[in-house]
C-alpha cells in the first residue's frame, strides 16, 4: 500500500482522505492547477470502471484535456481491491506521455469538491467542452464540477459514428503498458492454449446472486420497506444470470464445429454441472491460467486480456465481458437470444435461500418476476 501523499507511478495521491464536504477549500486538490480536465468516477466493479475511463479518455483527447479518474473503495461484493495503487501496479501509467493524459487517484470526488454527476449514454451526442473543468488554485472556493459516471458508451460528439468510436478502443487500451509478468502470462496462455480457437464462456453469478439473496432476506423481514429493492434485484438477476440450459443450446453447435471451451466465471462450482450437461470430460477455467501471486484485481485484468484473445465470447450482459469484446474486437454470442421464460423462473427460485414464504408474499414475488420478464420482452406464458 501507498502512504497518503506519496507519488505512485508518477501520479500524486490525494493528501486529505477525510470526508469534509464543508471544507473543500482546505483539501489538497488532485491535478495540476489550471489544466483542462474531464473528471470521471464509478463505484461498481472493474469492468464498469474501466469502460468509464476509456470512454472519458476518448472524449478528452478531442479537446486536449487531461482525464482525472477517482477510484473509490470497491464494495466487497464486486471483489477485493486495494485501491488506485493496485491499478497503477498493473498498468505502468508513469510512462510518458500517459502521465500528461491520465491521473487516477484513490477515494471519492466529493472528498475534494462538490460534484455534479452525469450519466452519459451511447444513444446521445455530447460536446465534451460542456463537461470540461479547469481546476482552480488551492484555497479558492468553487461550485459543483461535472463528473462523468456512465459506462454505456461510446460517448459521441455530434457527427461521430458509433463504429468509428468503437474502433478506437483497442488502440487506446493498447497504450496502457501492462505489467511485464502479466503480459508474459497472457502471451503464454495465448500460445500454449491456442486461444484463437477457444470459445470464452462467461457465466455470471457472484455479486448478482448475493445481492438478490440479501434483498430477498430483507424483504421477508419487512416487505413494505424492501419491495422496491427486491424488484430491482429480480430484474438484474433475470437479465444477467442466464440458466445453464441456455448456454448448452448455444455451445453444443460450437463444440460440433471443433471449438474448445474456456470458462470464465465468478462461480467456479458450476463447471462440473456444465461439463455434465455438455457431456465433456474437461472444461478448463480461465482462473487456473493466472500466475500465482496475483491479487484479485490483477487476476481479473489477466482474465479480461485472456478473454479478449479468444475466438469468440458466449455470455450475457456484463461490463467485464464488454471490455474484453472491445479491446480484442472479439465476436460476441448473446446467450439472451436463447433464453426461455420458464427456465429463468426455475433458475430464480433455485437461487434463493430455502425460506418458506406465505402464500401472499410468494404471490407478490411471483408478480415481480412476471413484470421483470415482461420488461425483458418475455411472456411467462
Amino acid at each position: 500500500m501507498v502512504d497518503e501523499g506519496q507519488s505512485v507511478s508518477g501520479f500524486q495521491q490525494p493528501l486529505n482522505k477525510a470526508r469534509r464536504p464543508a471544507q473543500h477549500s482546505e483539501a489538497k486538490r488532485p491535478g495540476p492547477v489550471g489544466e483542462r480536465h474531464l473528471i470521471c468516477e464509478r463505484v461498481d466493479g472493474i469492468g464498469g470502471r474501466f469502460l468509464t475511463l476509456l470512454w472519458t479518455w476518448r472524449l478528452a483527447r478531442r479537446i486536449n484535456a487531461r482525464v482525472l479518474m477517482f477510484w473509490p473503495p470497491m464494495d466487497p461484493r464486486y471483489g477485493k481491491c486495494e485501491g488506485a495503487a493496485e491499478l497503477l501496479d498493473i498498468f505502468q501509467l508513469a510512462s510518458a506521455p500517459l502521465r500528461n493524459e491520465l491521473q487516477i487517484v484513490d477515494g471519492r470526488c466529493d472528498e475534494h469538491f462538490s460534484a455534479r454527476h452525469i450519466d452519459l449514454y451511447h444513444t446521445e451526442t455530447y460536446d465534451p467542452m460542456a463537461f470540461a473543468s479547469t481546476l482552480p488554485p488551492d484555497n479558492q472556493h468553487y461550485g459543483r464540477l461535472p463528473v462523468i459516471e456512465g459506462w454505456r458508451g461510446p460517448f459521441l460528439e455530434p457527427g461521430e459514428r458509433r463504429a468509428d468510436a468503437l474502433a478506437e478502443i483497442p488502440e487506446l487500451f493498447g497504450r496502457l503498458p501492462v505489467r511485464r509478468d502479466i503480459e508474459n502470462a497472457v502471451a503464454r496462455a495465448s500460445k500454449g492454449r491456442k486461444l484463437y480457437k477457444k470459445v470464452a464462456v462467461h457465466v455470471r453469478r457472484g455479486e448478482i446472486v448475493a445481492n438478490l439473496r440479501a434483498a430477498y432476506a430483507d424483504y421477508i423481514g419487512n416487505p413494505g420497506e424492501h419491495a422496491a429493492l427486491l424488484d430491482e434485484r429480480v430484474g438484474t438477476f433475470l437479465g444477467r444470470c442466464l440458466p445453464l440450459e441456455t448456454y448448452v443450446r448455444l455451445l453444443r453447435p460450437l463444440l460440433e464445429r471443433g471449438h474448445d471451451l474456456l470458462l470464465f466465471t465468478d462461480a467456479p462450482e458450476i463447471a462440473d454441472e456444465l461439463k455434465e450437461r455438455l457431456g465433456r470430460e474437461d472444461l478448463p477455467l480461465a482462473s487456473d491460467l493466472a500466475p500465482v501471486g496475483l491479487s484479485e484485481v490483477q487476476r481479473a485484468f489477466f482474465e479480461v486480456l485472456v478473454m479478449s484473445r479468444c475466438h469468440s465470447i458466449v455470455g450475457a450482459k456484463s461490463a467485464y465481458r464488454l471490455l474484453a469484446n472491445l479491446i480484442g474486437r472479439t465476436a460476441f454470442v448473446n446467450v439472451a437470444t436463447e433464453r426461455r421464460p420458464q427456465e429463468l423462473i426455475d433458475a430464480f427460485w433455485k437461487a434463493l435461500p430455502p425460506v418458506q414464504l406465505n402464500r401472499e408474499l410468494r404471490k407478490d414475488v411471483s408478480e415481480m418476476v412476471r413484470k421483470a420478464l415482461n420488461r425483458l420482452g418475455l411472456s411467462p406464458g
